[in-house]
């Protein structure tokens, strides 16, 4: 037992230590609020990913995107502006919303990136091939 006890002690400490250290969160640190990014997010999509307009969040397991009725997966990943993960029956927005997204070899929608303002400038560098609607994403 002499192990045991010398263990806890250990972690104890350790634990003790980082605590004093500051580099724990203080109680007079600001919260953070909903809906604010704290760091300014880059995100490198892969080559591959395309753009199109998604036209509402997923309803009986399918979306719709630049027309396409494309499968919603257990396996399909949604991430917001801020790069956050969200579940499919979370999503809530009207209209159409610009993404970069990618098919799994099935063709069912694997990941969705909704972009940002900057994100959406940047599609102007992008090869046409890269865009389903072209000219549509950019003049709108």
């Amino acid at each position: 037992m002499p192990l045991s006890s010398l263990a806890t002690s250990l972690i104890s400490s350790i634990v003790a230590s980082i605590l004093e250290s500051g580099d724990a969160p203080s109680a007079d640190m600001p919260a953070e609020q909903p809906g604010v990014a704290s760091i300014a997010v880059f995100r490198a999509f892969p080559e591959q990913a395309l753009v199109g307009r998604i036209s509402g969040p997923p309803q009986n397991s399918y979306v719709n995107i630049d027309g396409k009725v494309l499968r919603v997966v257990p396996a399909t990943q949604f991430r917001d502006e801020n790069n956050r993960l969200v579940l499919p029956v979370s999503l809530r927005f009207t209209g159409n919303r610009i993404v970069r997204y990618q098919l799994d070899v099935s063709g069912n929608l694997w990941r969705v990136w909704f972009l940002t303002q900057t994100e959406i400038a940047a599609l102007k560098n992008l090869p046409p091939q890269t865009i389903t609607t072209l000219p549509g994403i950019l003049n709108r």
